[in-house]
């Protein structure tokens, strides 16, 4: 068994304050966490990030546009909440491996919901948008509505899993394993 994989107490640190190429090395080990759940919340942490941008240097162009200032405190919190949400399913994930149980498999559905009213509100600040952005970070928006529709997939995919598990949690564990060894 390699170094990583046997120190699935990596998975409870914060993602957060991990510098990227640090993260990305967690995401690529053999380790059960973090995983595509987490790389989905760090997904919508980008999106809110491209879109705190637009709205930023929006804002240098229109100061006194209420939307504009009303938005960005609204991107940052959400960036920080996928942030947050991202180490909380690489810690609901290792949970549930390790115990295999019902209930285990609840919580981490639950951080999979949360994650994903974190999207809606994005999704709907952004359409709050339309109108708003600069031509020169249109882009940021554009890039932001991508990550999010990445969030979106990478989440149905996890939620399905989860659903599976929470009915059947030993089977569950198992299967979801199989799947991951068997990716490329």
């Amino acid at each position: 068994m390699s170094r990583k994989t046997e120190r699935p107490a990596r998975a409870t640190r914060s993602l957060a304050g991990q510098p990227l190429a640090a993260l990305l090395g967690e995401l690529d080990s053999a380790a059960v966490a973090p995983g595509a759940g987490a790389a989905a919340a760090i997904a919508l942490a980008l999106a809110a990030a491209c879109a705190g941008k637009a709205v930023a240097i929006s804002l240098r162009h229109r100061p006194q546009d209420r939307t504009l200032r009303a938005a960005h405190p609204r991107v940052v919190a959400l960036r920080a909440q996928a942030l947050k949400g991202a180490a909380e399913d690489a810690r609901r994930f290792a949970q549930f491996v390790h115990a295999r149980s019902r209930a285990s498999a609840a919580r981490m559905l639950a951080g999979e919901r949360n994650l994903q009213h974190c999207a809606a509100r994005l999704e709907r600040l952004l359409r709050s948008l339309r109108g708003r952005i600069e031509p020169v970070v249109r882009a940021d928006i554009r890039a932001a509505h991508v990550l999010c529709g990445a969030f979106q997939r990478i989440q149905a995919a996890n939620l399905a899993e989860g659903r599976r598990a929470l009915a059947h949690p030993r089977a569950g564990v198992r299967g979801m394993l199989r799947r991951q060894e068997r990716q490329p």
